[in-house]
């Protein structure tokens, strides 16, 4: 198991690291704890200053909208490869920042979407 990121301008998903520890980034909400044994969970960050540089006070809501858009997209994709797919809000910030090595004063974690092998992730 490892950390990835998805490099736009290769098209591709660049290995960081391995997790350093077991996941509990849905500990917190009793609802999601399925979550925690998922084949993969795909988390969205924004960098809040790069988004605003371009759109000003309008940058929060479009970076969420769009989110919600490319959530949408992979929840798609995965209906049409019969992959289940979950898209859920309710994670702890400070384990999801910490795995990602986020620098939490330039971006923030904002939506995920856990997929699973079947209907019961």
């Amino acid at each position: 198991m490892g950390v990835y990121h998805y490099a736009p301008k290769a098209h591709e998903l660049e290995r960081l690291w391995d997790i350093p520890f077991e996941t509990t980034i849905f500990e917190h909400f009793p609802s999601a704890e399925w979550a925690e044994h998922a084949s993969a969970i795909i988390i969205f960050t924004a960098v809040w200053r790069r988004s605003e540089i371009k759109y000003s006070d309008f940058s929060y809501l479009l970076s969420l909208l769009e989110t919600g858009h490319m959530a949408q997209n992979i929840l798609l994709t995965s209906a049409a490869l019969h992959i289940a797919a979950c898209p859920l809000a309710g994670f702890n910030d400070e384990e999801v920042s910490q795995l990602l090595d986020i620098d939490t004063e330039h971006e923030q974690a904002i939506y995920a979407v856990v997929l699973g092998k079947n209907a019961s992730l």
